[in-house]
């Protein structure tokens, strides 16, 4: 399970939330450092010990088996308590019996930086001096209690003050469902959690969790809509056993993976559509400015419009029907063919001469025009069409 919450989880915040002022000693994703499987290449990490089924039997073939104990160094809180652990199952198992077998097994699964931690401590603890009842001070030995003494002060290395308090409120309050991790999976954690919570050195809150306060702590961790759907269908989690709390929260995985196959297929045709260019959201922003502009496009032969006469108008285009409301009569392109062979003799004259010569142009091309037969079009255009000013003006003269 742990293995599941690893995968899904990149890192410890992806199942909390909340601000969390002090990290817990062990948080809900993994953080081990410790390879806890043996495997060809840590193989020599490992201390093969063996055991009994039953420690008051002897040793046999159907009453032994072996435990495959890695030998601690350094590692995460977690590790610690893991090896503790194993340490205790082989001295119950094993089984050791007197104070000096159980320092020597606790050498023997120790190395580098952890042994010489231990090692530190067995001095403390074996060398100091105790006052016996008669009132003579001796060296306090290697005893079971000496032992306990050592191992309290090796564990402590990893634990920051009153952690117990602090993992508990953690498990409580900053907790949340992963995306991607089943809530049996999610149980399962907590479970481990709450177990190692009696290793936990300080005076209290050092106590597994009951099984209402994990079912608790997990219906805090699942989506708000499970917690809707409860409610709906009057589901009462703190009536219920873990289990039965797991197997409707699988029914409700079950029901949402199945809801989500749809919108899945939406977004993927979304995507499909913007690496096109073609999704809706981009046609609609392109519709949304152009139909600003849709009542004001101008046709072919209008002239009327208020905007035409207010900026640009163009005489030849307008006799010829082109667009003559587009550009002004001086920047015509008809016209750019004659004004460049007579640049030289217009550029000193001034707009009223130069509009002038552009008049006497116009009124030689509108005279080559009227000696040729009209189009259907042209008819049309000049017939619908106002007389321009400049012509007006002419005829008025």
């Amino acid at each position: 399970m742990n293995i599941a919450i690893a995968e899904a989880c990149s890192k410890a915040s992806d199942a909390e939330k909340g601000k969390i002022e002090i990290r817990p000693a062990i948080p809900f994703v993994p953080e081990s450092a410790v390879e806890s499987d043996r495997t060809e290449k840590n193989k020599d990490d490992f201390i093969a010990v063996t055991c009994r089924y039953r420690p008051s039997a002897g040793d046999s073939k159907k009453n032994n088996y072996v435990i495959q104990a890695k030998r601690f160094e350094t590692g995460t809180t977690e590790d610690v308590l893991r090896w503790y652990i194993t340490l205790q199952d082989i001295f119950e198992k094993k089984p050791c019996e007197d104070a000096e077998a159980k320092f020597g097994m606790v050498e023997l699964l120790l190395g580098g930086q952890g042994k010489k931690d231990f090692m530190r401590f067995k001095k403390t603890v074996t060398e100091g001096l105790v006052v016996s009842d008669t009132g003579i001070a001796a060296p306090r030995g290697v005893t079971e209690e000496s032992l306990k003494m050592t191992l309290d002060k090796f564990k402590g290395l990893a634990f920051k003050d009153f952690a117990a308090r602090h993992q508990v409120n953690y498990l409580r309050q900053n907790l949340r469902k992963p995306v991607g991790v089943t809530a049996r999976a999610c149980a399962g954690r907590l479970q481990e959690i709450s177990n190692y919570l009696e290793y936990f050195p300080g005076p209290d809150s050092n106590v597994p969790l009951t099984e209402g306060d994990l079912i608790n702590i997990l219906n805090q961790m699942v989506p708000a809509q499970w917690r809707r759907s409860m409610i709906s269908i009057n589901f009462q989690p703190f009536t219920k056993s873990m289990t039965e709390v797991i197997e409707y929260m699988e029914k409700l995985e079950v029901l949402e993976a199945t809801t989500k196959q749809p919108g899945n297929k939406k977004g993927d045709k979304e995507k499909s559509e913007d690496k096109t260019g073609k999704s809706k959201s981009k046609t609609k922003k392109f519709s949304k400015k152009s139909s600003k502009n849709r009542g004001k496009k101008r046709k072919r032969n209008d002239s009327d419009s208020e905007e035409d006469s207010r900026t640009k108008y163009c005489a030849v285009c307008k006799a010829k029907g082109g667009p003559f409301w587009s550009h002004n009569t001086e920047d015509c392109r008809i016209l750019s063919g004659y004004q460049k062979h007579k640049h030289r003799a217009t550029q000193n004259m001034s707009k009223k001469e130069f509009n002038a010569l552009v008049h006497a142009q116009v009124q030689r091309i509108l005279g080559k025009k009227a000696k040729t037969p009209r189009t259907k079009r042209a008819k049309s255009s000049s017939d619908s069409s106002p007389s321009s000013p400049e012509s007006s003006d002419s005829e008025e003269e």
